[in-house]
């Protein structure tokens, strides 16, 4: 899905921009999911080796970001960078919502931490 999105975003689009609107594009799939969702990830804390398993994932994800940013063109470091931090917002969002005391959607959580992020990157 991340990928699909970043493929099918309008020419010209930023390459931060076509991450987030992948991100809330995901965000619709993990709402209707979310008891199936801490159950999994209560499963996986409690191994060691389904979190590595899980770390892995999102690298190979972090990686298919990226190789579907360049290919709209994005050079690098743009497209890893790009793609890193989209994930890592996807990451962040995803703990923050399975999270039991909290009452917010996905979408919403995700809009803040992208939020956050521009505040990060722009504070330098």
């Amino acid at each position: 899905m991340f990928v699909s999105a970043v493929a099918n975003a309008p020419a010209g689009t930023a390459p931060l921009v076509m991450v987030a609107a992948a991100l809330h594009g995901v965000a619709e799939v993990f709402e209707e999911r979310r008891p199936w969702s801490l159950k999994r990830q209560g499963v996986i804390n409690a191994n060691p080796a389904l979190v590595e398993r899980e770390q892995a994932k999102l690298a190979r994800l972090t990686d298919a970001v990226a190789a579907a940013l360049r290919g709209r063109g994005v050079g690098e470091p743009a497209a890893s960078l790009a793609a890193g931090a989209g994930i890592s917002v996807f990451h962040v969002t995803f703990q923050a919502w399975i999270s039991p005391d909290n009452s917010h959607s996905f979408s919403q959580i995700a809009a803040e931490s992208l939020a956050v992020l521009k505040v990060v990157a722009a504070g330098s």
